[in-house]
């Protein structure tokens, strides 16, 4: 063994076995930071060396080795811990870019996303675009938990299917106007629930370069997805006023009406009704 494999011995040698539940017997706190201590000293090839040891999916039986990198990733995000924050996250995510299994992946996000490093970002945007329906899953999470939206823009038009949902999924929250032109492609997508939740997002954002496309939805579809993006329009139209563009707010409650003149849509139709009632006088 050389002198790595020698210390990550002695560490993973310093954690308790699983009691009877199968679950961790949390080590004392001097303990826990000293072990995690001697792990940053180890240096990042200790940390890809515990990952490559580890199952590709998680076993209890073999716990250690994840439970060690999650142990100093806690440690590392401690006031004065910046640069063992750093020198972990680069391990990291230099791991994620090399050849590993999807559960070993998966794991690594999760610990990227834990130690929230803007640096982590470009690791993760590539592992939107050539990774598994999971692992894009897991990375537009990350990066909307870290704040950096510039790879999901980027991957949003280059991606279909499921992965495409997971990166909407997460720009909605983040309200990024920078997104809007892709969001709007998205309006188009060939897959009802992509075209729902790029309306949705779309909303969130009030853009007014939306209203014509997100109206036209409302008219093209019926159904469940109609009634979606009639939320997403009612939605829109609450953003719009609350910005000040109330002639637009009032333009989407109004076609809004003469959409959904059925019996059936007269909930949708007071919900205008209320919304156009509160635009008078703000205009």
């Amino acid at each position: 063994m050389n002198k790595t494999t020698d210390r990550i011995e002695a560490l993973l040698a310093g954690l308790p076995d699983l009691d009877r539940h199968r679950k961790v017997d949390g080590l004392p706190p001097d303990e826990a930071d000293n072990l995690a201590q001697r792990l940053i000293e180890a240096g990042s090839e200790a940390i890809i060396e515990l990952i490559d040891r580890s199952p590709a999916e998680y076993d209890d039986g073999d716990y250690r080795p994840r439970y060690l990198v999650h142990l100093t990733a806690s440690y590392a995000c401690r006031p004065g811990m910046e640069a063992a924050r750093r020198m972990l996250a680069s391990a990291l995510a230099a791991a994620l870019d090399g050849e590993r299994s999807e559960g070993h992946k998966a794991f690594i996000i999760g610990e990227l996303q834990y130690l929230g490093l803007p640096s982590a970002a470009p690791a993760l945007g590539r592992a939107l675009v050539a990774g598994s329906d999971r692992l894009c899953e897991c990375a537009a999470r990350a990066l909307q938990a870290i704040g950096v939206g510039g790879p999901l823009i980027e991957a949003l038009d280059k991606l279909d299917g499921a992965p495409r949902r997971s990166v909407i999924n997460a720009l909605a929250p983040m309200k990024l106007a920078k997104a809007a032109p892709a969001l709007r492609t998205a309006l188009a997508d060939p897959d009802a629930d992509t075209r729902i939740l790029a309306s949705h997002a779309l909303a969130q954002l009030g853009d007014r370069d939306a209203i014509q496309p997100l109206l036209t939805a409302c008219q093209t579809y019926d159904g469940w997805e109609g009634i979606q993006h009639a939320r997403s329009a009612i939605i829109m139209a609450e953003r719009l006023a609350a910005a000040g563009h109330v002639r637009d707010a009032r333009r989407v409650y109004t076609r809004l009406g003469e959409l959904h003149k059925h019996e059936k849509d007269q909930y949708l139709r007071d919900v205008v009704q209320r919304g156009i009632a509160q635009l008078h006088g703000t205009s």
